[in-house]
């Protein structure tokens, strides 16, 4: 990596750090103002519900035992080096990717430190409408989603690399 390319490298590391960080205060703040309390409704379409996720997005495999803490936790390990070696290669000059790559990263371990260190990820926020709900979600699962749509940006307004 040239000098020139060192801001967007700097900028991944230091926005994955946040998120990360930003992620476990917010989960930890969720468990202790909503187990004793249970949920309660912010707006006409937002509620705090804590729950827990022992499987993947949407809870996939959360019947999975000990292959969901252990086999997910290194699927998402294996995945992130996969995608940082990506960026590093083909994307680590570019800031649009730079940042989702980011997010995603940070999301991504930022749900893993809860696989670890409680074998389920915490889940805090629940957005519904007219009764249908969306699923339960938190700040790692946003910085994903966010992150996955600014790569696909990329890739629309730029070349995506291979």
């Amino acid at each position: 990596m040239s000098g020139a390319n060192k801001k967007p490298a700097i900028v991944m590391l230091v926005l994955s750090v946040l998120l990360i960080a930003l992620d476990q205060v917010t989960k930890s703040m969720a468990v202790s103002h909503l187990m004793d309390r249970g949920p309660f409704a912010v707006t006409s379409w937002l509620n705090m519900n804590l729950a827990f996720n022992t499987g993947a997005a949407f809870s996939m495999f959360s019947h999975g035992g000990v292959w969901s803490r252990y086999g997910l936790s290194f699927l998402a390990f294996v995945v992130v080096i996969g995608v940082v070696l990506w960026w590093w290669r083909e994307a680590s000059s570019d800031m649009l990717g730079s940042v989702g790559v980011a997010l995603l990263v940070g999301g991504a371990l930022g749900n893993l430190v809860d696989r670890v260190r409680y074998g389920m990820v915490i889940d805090f926020v629940d957005v519904h409408w007219k009764g249908a709900h969306f699923a339960t979600f938190n700040g790692a699962d946003s910085g994903i989603c966010v992150g996955v749509a600014l790569l696909l940006l990329r890739c629309w307004v730029n070349r995506c690399p291979k």
